[in-house]
């Protein structure tokens, strides 16, 4: 039997790949999305579908920026870019990968896998992958909102009622600016580059171009002042408090945890079974932390596979 890659540009084909290889999904596998971070990231997408004897078994994602001559995979704040595989496929997609990367000059292949996902870390290893650990915390809101609202922390229902008290209200919205304005100061406020060399913000058209729901909401006062803002991605019963923040100039503000509240009612609303809390910048700090277990969510770790050519493993693009 042959496995190859094939590329894939229609979105029947590539929701089928997905499917065929059993895992959940997600709304960053989905093929528009993936489209959207290409272009907030200024990287290349090259969506890859996985074929044993011509039949489909899985997507492989590679998200390409190139410095100079040297390629480098899947470097961008967009989270969960992998191969999307069954575990006993996972092997042959990473052979895959590597003579992929072989033939295009790719010096620095980096994926990273859902918190739903558990791949063989004996398998990574063996063709050269250096693992690591991030963080994110899962809900799970079939238990129902009142539950949910219930398994919040003291301190988090406290917040959310002194928000209201003092006049803050979510309001949907469709403008980004305020989105733009809140991730760039949260990658600022922790030393990280963001990344997004592209279009970023992106027009809400474009995020809510692909089948995933999108909500984008600000939290603002009486006198029509954002402090926050929180955009929450929803696909397949799968959802995910994807970017956002509290803009500085209202950094002592009890909006932002109204905001993820707001989010947590909305997913459960939509008919999601979990909601993802991610931290777009990778592993949380200790406030991070705190903030996001008032929630009640509960830790996951997210594994991340990085393979390097000698000499290349120091290279970090911005």
């Amino acid at each position: 039997m042959t496995t190859r890659l094939r590329p894939c540009t229609d979105p029947a084909r590539w929701d089928a790949a997905r499917a065929a290889s059993g895992r959940a999904p997600i709304p960053f596998h989905d093929l528009t999305w993936l489209r959207s971070a290409a272009a907030m990231t200024a990287t290349t997408l090259h969506p890859m579908v996985v074929e044993r004897s011509g039949e489909p078994i899985g997507i492989l994602p590679l998200l390409c920026r190139r410095i100079g001559p040297l390629g480098l995979v899947s470097w961008s704040p967009t989270p969960y870019v992998g191969p999307v595989l069954a575990a006993a496929d996972l092997a042959e997609g990473l052979e895959l990968a590597t003579r992929w990367s072989f033939r295009h000059g790719v010096g620095v292949q980096r994926y990273g896998f859902s918190p739903v996902e558990s791949p063989s870390e004996e398998v990574l290893r063996e063709y050269g992958y250096t693992v690591s650990h991030e963080r994110t915390y899962l809900l799970d809101l079939g238990v129902g909102v009142d539950a949910l609202w219930a398994g919040t922390s003291a301190q988090c229902r406290k917040k959310v009622r002194r928000a209201r008290a003092r006049g803050i209200e979510v309001h949907p919205v469709r403008d980004t600016g305020s989105l733009g304005r809140a991730v760039r100061a949260a990658f600022a406020s922790r030393g990280r580059r963001d990344g997004l060399r592209g279009v970023f913000p992106p027009r809400y058209d474009d995020l809510t171009a692909g089948p995933a729901a999108v909500h984008l909401a600000e939290a603002r006062d009486v006198d029509g002042r954002v402090h926050a803002v929180l955009a929450t991605v929803c696909l397949d019963g799968y959802a995910v408090t994807w970017a956002g923040g509290v803009l500085p100039e209202h950094r002592d503000s009890p909006a932002g945890v109204l905001l993820y509240w707001d989010a947590i009612a909305w997913a459960c609303g939509r008919g999601a079974h979990t909601l993802d809390l991610l931290d777009l910048l990778g592993v949380p700090d200790e406030g991070i932390d705190r903030f996001k277990r008032q929630f009640g969510g509960t830790s996951h770790p997210v594994t991340v596979a990085e393979r390097a050519l000698p000499g290349l493993r120091m290279l970090r693009p911005g």
